[in-house]
């Protein structure tokens, strides 16, 4: 999910010391937002804030699949690698 702001509104002033009023945009780029969807209804902090979640999570997956242990060793692996280990072991005796 990108996170898009649109800007609707400006504050605009006629003396420049206070922006009471505001001014509202209808350009294309925001028809286009609104149409769709705009982010769901939600406001530019709610965007962020499940973008920064989404990552967390992507991190936290990521950082527990390095520090996770290995698979462990059914049986039959075992049988195998002892086998391979008698095996070595018969060619270093001879």
């Amino acid at each position: 999910m990108s996170v898009r702001f649109v800007a609707t509104e400006i504050l605009s002033s006629a003396d420049g010391l206070s922006h009471g009023e505001t001014q509202v945009l209808e350009t294309d780029e925001v028809r286009a937002a609104r149409a769709a969807g705009g982010g769901g209804g939600k406001t530019l902090y709610e965007q962020l804030e499940a973008e920064r979640e989404k990552q967390q999570e992507a991190y936290d997956a990521n950082t527990k699949a390095l520090f996770s242990p290995g698979e462990v060793l059914d049986a039959e692996d075992v049988a195998f690698y002892e086998a391979e280990q008698r095996r070595a072991a018969a060619a270093r005796a001879e």
